[in-house]
């Protein structure tokens, strides 16, 4: 189920031309499979890409 939906969030970004780094793609993938939508960090510049997480700045 991760890299399920670690695969679609890649897929995705690459279509768009916003390729982010593959940790933060696993780690938004590992949210969305466990229904978290939301995380608290400092790189909102990433995961503000994937349209299915809120960002939390800290």
């Amino acid at each position: 189920m991760i890299a399920e939906k670690s695969a679609k969030i890649e897929d995705e970004l690459r279509k768009k031309g916003k390729l982010i780094g593959g940790a933060d793609i696993l780690i938004a993938g590992t949210m969305l499979a466990n229904k978290i939508d939301s995380i608290v960090s400092r790189n909102i510049d990433h995961f503000k890409q994937i349209s299915e997480i809120n960002v939390i700045e800290y």
